[in-house]
């Protein structure tokens, strides 16, 4: 990898839209960027996001209730 300036690792869901401003802007090349993903678009519109889908989601399967429901504690993601 020394011939690359840079290194960007994006998650597998992340849609990546042409208009959508540089990932690597406002990050000093000698430091490592992150984004908290429950700050975006804000915290209260992620939440709102979040009851939408528990709301619309159904009662079992992969992606039911209890699926959305288990993220909106992202402490609990990870036992300590």
């Amino acid at each position: 990898m020394a011939e690359y300036e840079r290194v960007v690792w994006v998650d597998s869901d992340i849609a990546i839209n042409p208009a959508a401003p540089s990932i690597v802007e406002g990050v000093p090349i000698e430091r490592i960027g992150a984004t908290d993903e429950h700050a975006f678009p804000s915290p209260q519109a992620r939440q709102a996001i979040l009851e939408a889908l528990i709301a619309s989601s159904p009662d079992s399967g992969a992606l039911s209730k209890a699926f959305w429901q288990s993220w909106r504690d992202a402490g609990a993601w990870h036992a300590a």
